[in-house]
């Protein structure tokens, strides 16, 4: 069986690959909205930059890099940004071995060791998160979330501490308790009690934290999504049922939004190109990347609006989703 150190350290492993991967959402949807933003103008980009780095933990944050030739593009530190991440491989082997795993475009993680200036040494954990999509000048990027892993979990090492001194003072209570009525034979069923009130403190404060996680994650991502300038809707990729769609796809088609959930996507183009776009649409699907190519929406009056087409994969709160 695990130990509660082993416990805690999994779910502070979980908490933060759910950040990368936040993250890593949240710059896809915005690249979506913006197809036409290389690196540099994302560098010079307020509103990239605060998706790009954001916390983990106390002191910890989010950083991105280029998967395909390992230089890093936003960091908090500005003495890192376009850094070449290979230049780390002798200073930091054990961490360049997790930045070497995630090259072309894969998910990595793990611990490394971080010397502090005072000369300690703390164990840190990183993983990274690839976007589901490409810049305009076609770099691909990876989130790289990391935090000390003993400054992450203090809560819950705090939390666990606390269930600790009470687990001992109820015991105690209940052992001169049980004294008492041991001849009435009721001091194991004591024990059970305890154990499973116990048990369902630590799952309760377990599940609470990452509900919050999660619950901060999708607001971020709605934030973002309402917020776009640009018109975007959000489809079911095996039905193509839109799921979603932004204030801006509303006003594009002249439509409500309650009005837009439910249509299929091929229903927001003439019928005489319905037969094109879902021929496009099941083949993006099957080639499962990114598309960009102009083309026409139809508006709730019947006529039409040039539009450029711009539609990727990316997964949201566990489920996969087609943006566009």
């Amino acid at each position: 069986s695990k130990t509660r150190c082993e416990a805690l350290g999994e779910l502070g492993e979980r908490s933060i690959e759910q950040t990368a991967r936040s993250v890593a959402d949240q710059v896809a949807v915005y690249l979506a909205a913006h197809p036409r933003k290389t690196v540099k103008d994302l560098q010079r980009d307020p509103a990239f930059q605060a998706i790009a780095i954001q916390p983990v933990g106390e002191t910890g944050y989010t950083a991105i890099q280029e998967y395909d030739r390992g230089i890093n593009r936003f960091h908090a530190k500005a003495s890192i940004v376009d850094l070449d991440l290979h230049t780390l491989a002798d200073k930091l082997p054990e961490f360049w071995e997790i930045m070497k795993a995630s090259l072309g475009g894969r998910d990595s993680s793990g611990y490394y060791k971080w010397r502090e200036p005072d000369g300690t040494i703390r164990e840190k954990y990183t993983h990274i998160a690839t976007v589901q999509r490409r810049t305009a000048d076609g770099v691909g990027l990876g989130v790289a979330a990391t935090t000390y892993i003993d400054e992450f979990l203090a809560p819950s090492v705090a939390l666990q501490r606390r269930i600790g001194a009470t687990h001992r003072e109820t015991t105690a209570a209940l052992r001169r308790q049980a004294d008492d009525i041991r001849h009435h034979g009721l001091t194991v069923l004591v024990m059970m009690i305890l154990f499973i009130a116990l048990a369902l403190a630590y799952l309760g404060s377990r599940l609470a934290r990452e509900s919050c996680a999660l619950g901060a994650s999708e607001a971020k991502f709605r934030a973002l999504f309402e917020s776009a300038g640009d018109a975007i809707f959000l489809a079911d990729p095996d039905t193509g049922e839109i799921l979603d769609a932004n204030s801006a796809a509303a006003k594009l088609i002249g439509r409500e939004r309650s009005q837009i959930i439910g249509m299929h996507q091929s229903e927001l183009h003439r019928p005489d190109k319905v037969a094109e776009y879902r021929q496009k649409f099941a083949c993006h699907i099957q080639q499962g990347t990114a598309a960009d190519y102009e083309g026409e929406a139809l508006r709730a009056d019947g006529t039409t609006v040039a539009v450029f087409i711009s539609a990727n994969l990316l997964e949201v709160g566990g489920r996969r989703l087609i943006q566009g």
